[in-house]
């Protein structure tokens, strides 16, 4: 039998987290894993939402300040990542968090694609923004035509993946799609949710805290060691806070598009989401946690999710 894992999903600011220590201090689950693309990255603390230095250290967390700013992160390598710490962990792992493709990654299987080089990754970059985004698509269906036939004439991150690949290996990405996925656990998922006025408030107040708690500062730090071309700062609350550095927002202006870009994504997450029909959803805005809690524990034991 595939190993049980404990999968808590649902919008941003809809209290994942909060959820998954609740279950943990109720002993339902043994350790935590962040299923977030931001939280992966050291010294992004205030705008990814990350748990405290005091509920890291008390309750064991993997998946969080792995890698540095600068340095890429695909939804492969945290499946891999995943797979060995649930291989060499004892327990009941709970995964909690809303990138869709890291938990897609890890439970649908993972195509094993080598990784491609910073140089190699780079060069296309520079070949789009030399020849324009057509020319490149153009390319890829000399090199790959089932790969241009499937990927869209605007997806500039599916079309440098696939000249990244054949630029790295030879091989065409269409090739590795057509590998056999593994599929090594056995998902229990669990959605919260709440009405569009109660997220909207929700997000509210997490942005507030976020720009109280330092924000800017954050965000200034990371600028003045990293540049301002690593990829957090295209990711929401640190795109917009960079703008604010730059003096073309004001402070009001700078909450209301973090608010306003968070919502957005939200809602698209939620879309995700709501396409799998093995989540057991819980409504936030009718039950507090410690009802979810014993409503969890009790489908767990009776096998019924």
């Amino acid at each position: 039998m595939k190993p049980k894992i404990l999968v808590i999903v649902g919008a941003t600011a809809s209290g994942k987290a909060c959820l998954a220590r609740e279950l943990y201090h109720e002993k339902i689950n043994d350790y935590l894993i962040s299923a977030d693309s931001r939280k992966i990255y050291r010294e992004a603390d205030i705008g990814t939402a990350k748990p405290t230095r005091e509920q890291l250290n008390e309750i064991p967390h993997y998946m969080i300040d792995i890698i540095d700013p600068p340095q890429h992160f695909s939804a492969a390598k945290y499946a891999q990542e995943v797979n060995s710490i649930v291989t060499e962990k004892k327990g009941f792992p709970c995964i909690f968090g809303g990138s869709g493709l890291y938990i897609k990654a890890l439970f649908e299987g993972v195509i094993n694609i080598p990784e491609v080089d910073i140089k190699i990754r780079e060069q296309v970059k520079e070949k789009i923004n030399k020849l324009g985004l057509p020319e490149v698509y153009r390319e890829l269906q000399k090199i790959d035509p089932e790969a241009f036939s499937r990927i869209h004439y605007n997806d500039a991150i599916r079309i440098s993946r696939g000249l990244e690949v054949y630029y790295q290996t030879g091989r065409k990405l269409s090739d590795y799609w057509k590998q056999k996925k593994k599929k090594p656990f056995q998902p229990i998922y669990i959605g919260l949710t709440y009405s569009a006025e109660s997220l909207r408030r929700r997000i509210e107040a997490r942005v507030i805290k976020m720009l109280d708690r330092g924000l800017i500062r954050e965000v200034e730090k990371l600028k003045q060691k990293y540049g301002e071309k690593i990829w957090l700062f295209s990711s929401i609350g640190y795109s917009e806070t960079l703008k604010y550095c730059r003096g073309l927002l004001s402070l009001n202006q700078l909450t209301d598009k973090i608010c306003t870009s968070t919502w957005h994504y939200a809602r698209k997450q939620l879309v995700w989401f709501k396409k799998n029909k093995k989540i057991y959803w819980f409504d936030g805005d009718d039950n507090d946690n410690y009802t979810i809690v014993k409503s969890v524990n009790r489908l767990i034991l009776k096998n019924e999710i």
